[in-house]
């Protein structure tokens, strides 16, 4: 009983769900999602198929050829697809928090990769 009790703390204060701090972005292994604190609640990032060829789960990499973030969930490279904004910028990769919303830079425009 003990074992089971501690396992759980153990993973309940793992979990990204206690943090408190809008702007948060954390991998949560148990939906195997990478996610955001908007300051409310923690919310998926928008997600498309993936390719096959990771093993360390919860990396975070920027795709240099395709100009996307990525993350691994321990199979896959799963791509995290934003849509456009009309807002350039220069600094590729470089990620903002703004607004309850996570964008990211591709060297020509800010792109919201928050939209789910």
């Amino acid at each position: 009983m003990r074992c089971i009790l501690f396992t759980f703390l153990a993973l309940l204060l793992s979990s990204p769900v206690l943090s408190q701090s809008a702007g948060e972005r954390d991998y949560d292994p148990v939906s195997k999602t990478y996610k955001y604190y908007n300051g409310s609640v923690w919310k998926q990032f928008s997600v498309n198929i993936g390719v096959v060829g990771c093993s360390t789960e919860g990396t975070l990499n920027y795709n240099t050829a395709l100009n996307y973030y990525e993350y691994c969930d321990g199979v896959r490279w799963l791509a995290i697809i934003g849509l456009p904004t009309l807002t350039p910028c220069t600094k590729r990769s470089e990620m903002n928090y703004s607004g309850g919303n996570f964008y990211y830079c591709d060297g020509i425009l800010w792109n919201n990769i928050s939209v789910l």
